[in-house]
């Protein structure tokens, strides 16, 4: 009866509520034994850009986006990025946060930026109870645009980095709890039982989100999640489904497999912390750019700021055979509607 009035309570009142990384050599081996760190405010653009790029940022989005506050060292926090985004002509930017909820401070900085479109949304990690269907209801009011099934905290993505993080992330304060250690100890979030179907409380997720009309993303769940993932979504009527990064070290799929996924009604996200343009733009094309979008996953201090990340990644999608109005299909005309503003 609880699960059947949300999906009421959702359809009735969410419209008023909603307004590669690369991979380091040698990896920090005790993340979280570190001293005091003051959040970086060295601004995100360190380059002027040529006026071919501001013309063609005009109305752009990045819909994957860290920022402080955040338990890892970040470039800049989200107002000064935003700030600086809209000077550039961005229409708007997607935070995302690996350890709380912060729709309800991008509802802040949207209020202090009239004109710019700036949401967050949950990730789905041990933070926030895993798949907690309370932490996405909480999200679900505070305006969240995206929820994301679990990412360090996912099986998968533990599986292959042997803990729950990345390594090269460095975490801003010291915990004596020794995270690194534990965390490799654990097994990880797997989103479906042992025959292969979504576990209830995740269809449960799946029911919220699709009323809310907002965006469903894969995380870095593996790839036996995430097929049954977008079918039961598309199921329940979700039409925001997102596939996370898909050639980042933490994903990695195949051109065949991210064909099959859009094929499926996903939208596949693309992003320059990936490292490999080669293949990212071998994806794009074989996808098409009315089925992608992208975006820079930018924020970390490994790479540059998020702005001149997004240039980067549009020149050198431009040389591997993408146009200019795929571009803007992919960082305007998709993330708009994503965000359900189009």
């Amino acid at each position: 009866m609880e699960h059947n009035t949300r999906r009421v309570f959702y359809s009735t009142k969410c419209s008023i509520v909603n307004p590669k990384l690369p991979i380091f050599i040698n990896a920090v081996p005790n993340l979280f034994k570190v001293q005091r760190h003051i959040h970086s405010e060295v601004g995100v653009v360190s380059t002027p850009f040529p006026k071919w790029y501001k013309d063609l940022a005009q109305g752009m989005f990045d819909l994957h986006i860290h920022a402080s506050p955040c338990i890892y060292q970040r470039v800049a926090d989200e107002l000064t990025i935003s700030k600086q985004a809209q000077e550039l002509g961005y229409a708007g930017i997607l935070f995302k946060c690996h350890h709380t909820l912060n729709a309800d401070r991008a509802f802040l900085v949207r209020k202090m930026l009239p004109g710019m479109e700036i949401y967050g949304g949950l990730v789905l990690g041990n933070y926030v109870g895993g798949l907690n269907p309370d932490s996405v209801e909480s999200a679900l009011f505070s305006g969240a645009k995206q929820i994301w099934m679990p990412v360090f905290h996912s099986a998968h993505h533990i599986s292959r980095f042997g803990y729950a993080g990345i390594p090269g992330l460095n975490p801003v304060v010291q915990v004596k709890r020794n995270i690194a250690q534990s965390e490799k100890k654990q097994k990880g979030i797997c989103i479906i039982n042992e025959s292969g179907e979504i576990l209830p409380e995740v269809r449960e997720i799946i029911d919220m989100v699709a009323d809310a009309d907002i965006i469903l993303s894969t995380g870095h769940i593996s790839l036996k999640e995430i097929f049954p993932l977008i079918e039961s979504a598309k199921r329940a009527g979700i039409k925001k489904m997102l596939v996370t990064h898909a050639e980042h070290v933490s994903t990695g799929w195949s051109v065949e497999d991210q064909v099959k996924m859009a094929d499926m009604g996903a939208m596949i996200e693309h992003c320059y912390a990936t490292a490999n343009f080669d293949l990212v733009a071998k994806a794009l094309l074989a996808i098409g750019s009315d089925r992608c979008i992208m975006v820079t996953d930018g924020g970390s201090t490994a790479h540059p700021p998020p702005l001149e990340a997004m240039k980067i990644f549009v020149e050198a999608m431009l040389k591997r055979g993408l146009t200019e109005k795929d571009i803007e299909v992919m960082t305007k005309q998709n993330p708009s509607r994503l965000l359900g503003l189009t």
